[in-house]
């Protein structure tokens, strides 16, 4: 019986420890918050963004007249030593 009272005691304690620093630790981390939030000296840095969807957009694009063209080569038999390929017939 006194071993499992010790046990209730010492494990209470524990959890209070543990209830009380994570107060400790938000308690600091909303201090270091408002502190940051009221720095006016920034620093000012430059960032150059280069788009490059345009150009992926293109290539895409051209890709895809590419193979546009060669299924409009393929039906018309046009392509030497090629023949359409059924998506549907074959393996899976």
């Amino acid at each position: 019986m006194k071993r499992r009272t010790l046990s209730l005691i010492i494990s209470g304690l524990l959890g209070v420890i543990a209830i009380l620093s994570g107060i400790y630790l938000m308690a600091a981390s909303v201090t270091n918050y408002i502190a940051e939030s009221q720095k006016t000296d920034w620093i000012v840095t430059e960032a150059r963004i280069t788009d490059v969807s345009s150009r992926v957009k293109m290539l895409m694009y051209g890709k895809e007249a590419s193979n546009r063209k060669q299924e409009i080569d393929r039906q018309h038999y046009t392509i030497p030593n090629q023949r359409p390929k059924d998506k549907h017939c074959g393996k899976i």
